[in-house]
């Protein structure tokens, strides 16, 4: 829809005639504008431009009750808006007529939708200046008409009224032919062929200002200095009359050129006795200059300058326009340009992409698919384009995800997760995927981008990897088991006591043992989708403080005080596996025992926090230990890595019990966070989206 500023262009229609008026709305509508609504006479064309306020009227000039022109004048008055007038002929008369009732353009029957589009965007673009010339127009008809009252009182003067009016009247003919043009180039011609209807001159010529040098865009007469005149530049540092054109936006006159001392002689210009220059002006800018040259002396007056000063004016803003028009359509040109470019990019990058890529619209139909989406699927994209992914993909999908991809969609997020999709000829693939909605400046969802890889090779390395695990854990727990029970039985016999101390010494490492075990086992179901958890409703409070209080004995053996801060009563519930809720609290508790020095401090707190459009429920772990560094901070998860305090002995461990909380956390589809000051201390924080 074409528009103006923030809205679309609206078009009143008045013609009486049905037929033509129905034209006349398909032709608008086929041109994009809005169309404000219908009239049939001029009375009703000035009661709905008043009631709908539109931006332009297209009005027929024959019309019942009230004619096209009287309607414009009258609207005019009542509501000054743009009007351009049809007619089947278009005399001068009428032109005047036209000109003075408010008239901006107008059209002869039938139009063509060239025509019209042209005359609806010039009348709108030169409206406000149109407007200023027509008060100007109407002060100096107002001069005229106080000047002809002077005139029928002195008999005299009645010829030089006679020739003001017949000057304004050409003034107005020539306003609405120089106003009429939108090309740059014939807005130039037009202004010479209108000054010529103004004064009488052998050659002439239009200058435009740039950078403080005229350059010659227009000539007329020069003959064999035609050439000569087409690279003509004149700085005005070098010619002080021009100069003093410029500066004072006034005309000057040079009688004669041989006696004026500012006169700069140039040879190809020799024959120059006299000249006129009118400085063509908008809205306090100078564009350019009017040169008048003759081979007479004082062949131009003051008069002929007071003429061509309207011309001039008039000339800048017909100038101006055409311009502006011209930077417009470059710049259309020039975008449509670059989204032609950018689209070519983006289907270029669509072609190429080794994932596997599907554009839908806003009800997730398909309405693209890229190669990379053929080959790995199987069907050509014929059979995707109008069904949803879930109609042209059949294949496995969890609930839970299949809930959250709703969720995704009704919200107009990004959803990610995995399926499994049946292939054309019956196979079967893993695949990551990727929803993601694409917006418009305005964050309005104009479609979505639906993409995913094969990930069944990387799925499989998976399942080997954790029953790999899985099976070295349950080989190590056979001889740990015997070893201990062997251990237990040697303990009961009678022992020297530096026996004792070697068995205590098995013992503890056969403990050690026997908990990695554990640990690499409990990785391992981590790894699975969702750590075969046992989801219910969990009240944290009574979990958190049995945890808080089954670690005081432990913590003031080490000299330490383990609290729990005070905790609103009403906690909103959680849905989890409570024995790996409790496992996960309970790692970052001893992380905190173990690296927290004797005579320090943790408190446990909880509270509930909206972020990422959720509400969840956090606990915070805060120790007084010594802190981490950065590299420590960046790589406290990582499983097996363990901190500078347990490479020096201080601690014992594996360096897994934070990554198996992690893992928990992320399986309750939550996360932990750190935050750590060097030499203050620790707090870790646990995640948990509240239960809907």
């Amino acid at each position: 829809m074409r528009r103006t500023r923030d809205r679309a262009i609206r078009v009143l229609v008045v013609e009486d005639e049905l037929l033509v008026a129905e034209m006349l709305v398909g032709m608008l509508q086929e041109l994009d504008y809005a169309l404000a609504g219908v009239a049939h006479d001029g009375a009703q064309a000035v009661e709905m431009t008043q009631a709908l306020r539109p931006d332009v009227v297209l009005m027929d000039i024959g019309l019942t009750r009230m004619n096209g022109i009287d309607a414009a004048s009258k609207i005019q008055q009542v509501c000054s808006t743009p009007v351009i007038i049809l007619t089947a002929y278009a005399g001068r008369d009428m032109v005047a007529q036209a000109v003075d009732a408010g008239v901006g353009a107008y059209l002869l029957k039938p139009p063509n939708r060239s025509d019209l589009d042209n005359a609806i965007t010039t009348v709108m673009a030169r409206f406000e200046d149109v407007q200023t010339l027509r008060r100007l127009n109407e002060q100096l008809q107002a001069e005229v008409a106080i000047r002809q009252q002077v005139e029928e009182e002195r008999e005299h003067l009645l010829a030089a009224e006679r020739e003001q009016r017949l000057l304004a009247e050409m003034l107005t003919e020539v306003t609405l032919a120089l106003t009429s043009q939108t090309n740059y180039e014939m807005v130039l011609d037009e202004i010479l062929n209108q000054a010529r209807r103004i004064i009488t001159f052998g050659t002439a010529a239009i200058f435009r200002l740039e950078n403080g040098v005229l350059h010659a865009v227009r000539s007329q007469g020069y003959g064999e200095h035609t050439a000569f005149m087409g690279d003509l530049r004149l700085p005005l540092d070098n010619f002080a009359i021009l100069a003093g054109v410029v500066r004072s936006q006034k005309p000057r006159i040079v009688t004669d050129t041989s006696c004026d001392p500012e006169w700069i002689y140039v040879e190809e210009a020799s024959w120059i006795r006299s000249g006129l220059f009118i400085p063509v002006c908008y809205r306090q800018r100078v564009l350019g200059t009017l040169h008048f040259d003759s081979a007479d002396l004082n062949a131009f007056t003051v008069a002929d300058a007071q003429r061509l000063t309207p011309l001039a004016n008039v000339a800048a803003i017909a100038l101006e326009n055409a311009q502006l028009r011209s930077g417009l359509e470059a710049e259309v040109a020039a975008r449509t340009a670059d989204i032609a470019a950018e689209r070519d990019t983006s289907a270029a990058i669509l072609r190429n992409a080794g994932d596997a890529i599907a554009v839908l619209d806003d009800h997730w139909c398909i309405q693209y698919v890229n190669p990379a989406f053929e080959q790995l699927t199987g069907y050509m994209a014929d059979e995707f384009l109008g069904k949803t992914p879930h109609e042209a993909l059949p294949g496995q999908m969890p609930e839970v995800a299949m809930q959250r991809m709703r969720i995704a969609h009704q919200t107009e997020t990004e959803w990610r997760g995995e399926l499994t999709i049946m292939r054309k000829d019956g196979r079967s693939y893993d695949a990551s995927v990727v929803v993601s909605p694409i917006k418009d400046a305005a964050e309005t969802v104009l479609g979505y981008v639906f993409s995913h890889q094969d990930i069944s090779r990387f799925k499989a390395l998976a399942r080997a990897r954790g029953q790999f695990i899985t099976g070295i854990s349950h080989v190590l727990r056979t001889p740990l088991t015997i070893l201990d029970l062997t251990l237990r039985k040697v303990q009961r016999g009678v022992l020297r006591d530096e026996d004792r101390v070697a068995l205590d010494t098995m013992a503890m490492q056969i403990a050690s043992m026997t908990h990695l075990s554990d640990d690499i086992l409990e990785m391992a179901a981590l790894d699975s989708v969702q750590g075969g958890l046992t989801l219910t409703r969990i009240i944290l409070v009574p979990l958190i403080t049995d945890s808080v209080r089954r670690y005081e004995s432990r913590a003031a053996a080490a000299g330490l005080m383990v609290t729990c801060a005070p905790m609103v009563a009403e906690l909103p519930a959680v849905r989890g596996d409570h024995g790996r809720i409790v496992r996960m609290l309970s790692e970052i508790i001893e992380n905190a025992i173990a690296y927290t020095p004797r005579g320090g401090c943790i408190v446990v707190e909880t509270a509930t926090t909206s972020r990422d459009q959720r509400v969840w429920l956090t606990i915070a772990v805060r120790d007084t230990g010594s802190g981490l560094t950065d590299e420590e901070r960046e790589r406290i998860f990582e499983r097996f890595f363990r901190g500078r305090l347990a490479e020096s002995g201080h601690v014992l461990g594996w360096g897994l019990g934070l990554s198996i909380a992690q893992g928990i956390a992320r399986a309750h589809g939550g996360q932990i966070t750190v935050d750590s000051v060097l030499g203050e201390g620790t707090t870790f924080t646990i995640w948990l989206p509240v239960a809907d």
